[in-house]
């Protein structure tokens, strides 16, 4: 599925296909299933990955790589947590503020 202006939403999502956005994911909870794959910035709370994001994660709260997770870009959030076997190719920031400009998007 192609977003093509983004998504937002105040309710809880979970992601199991496809979704390419040329904008961004706004949501409460948000988790990226094993099977799901997302091109584009990630805006929640609480962000779990299992499957595979190509893009930035913004976690007011907390964002989380799964062993299963690939992350393509950059984590902003006061609290991450990366298990074991999770890839994620980018930088991390957890001094959240209003001070805090999002990080660019990494790319290798």
């Amino acid at each position: 599925m192609i977003v093509p202006g983004g998504l937002t939403g105040h309710e809880d999502l979970i992601i199991e296909g496809r979704v390419e956005t040329a904008g961004s994911l706004q949501v409460h909870n948000i988790t990226i299933g094993s099977s799901g794959r997302v091109r584009g910035d990630i805006y929640g709370t609480n962000i779990c990955v299992e499957g595979e994001v190509d893009g930035n994660l913004y976690g007011s709260e907390r964002v989380v790589i799964r062993g299963s997770g690939r992350v393509l870009g950059n984590v902003q959030a006061p609290k991450v947590s990366l298990e074991q076997g999770a890839r994620l190719t980018g930088g991390v920031d957890m001094e959240l503020g209003e001070a805090s400009p999002p990080l660019p998007l990494h790319r290798p």
